[in-house]
């Protein structure tokens, strides 16, 4: 009779560790699928995150090139109205035609520019001796 309550108690030993396991074993599947949805939730932020500053970087290259744009055609044609430019326009004309380009820009501020470069310089000293 105490080999059946051996028995008996090693049985019931079993179910229970085997019972354990299988318990630990589903918790750890379960933290599993929680951290890989963790995860994916994360990856999923991160690719709208990226999304977001590639529109936001686009806007600002895009309204970049709309204010070069402008004023590259308000100073060269300023200067063709003239017949002439100033030595500090053909310094910042060629700058922002070196941005506006390197921004993907061209049209019609390239038929501009071509223009603008055959233009006489205008010196300082010239200006002055107009206003005497």
């Amino acid at each position: 009779m105490e080999i059946n309550y051996i028995q008996l108690a090693l049985g019931i030993f079993s179910a229970m560790v085997s019972g354990l396991v299988s318990f630990i074993w589903w918790k750890i599947k379960k933290l599993d699928e929680r951290r890989e949805e963790a995860l994916q939730r994360q990856r999923e932020e991160q690719e709208q995150i990226k999304e977001n500053l590639r529109n936001e970087i686009l806007s600002l290259k895009e309204g970049t090139m709309c204010l070069l744009r402008n004023e590259l055609i308000d100073v060269m044609t300023k200067c063709e109205e003239e017949g002439y430019k100033r030595i500090y326009q053909v310094d910042n004309i060629n700058h922002m035609m070196a941005a506006y380009k390197g921004l993907g820009g061209n049209g019609v501020t390239e038929s501009l520019y071509k223009y603008f470069k055959e233009l006489p310089i205008k010196s300082g000293k010239e200006e002055n001796n107009e206003k005497s």
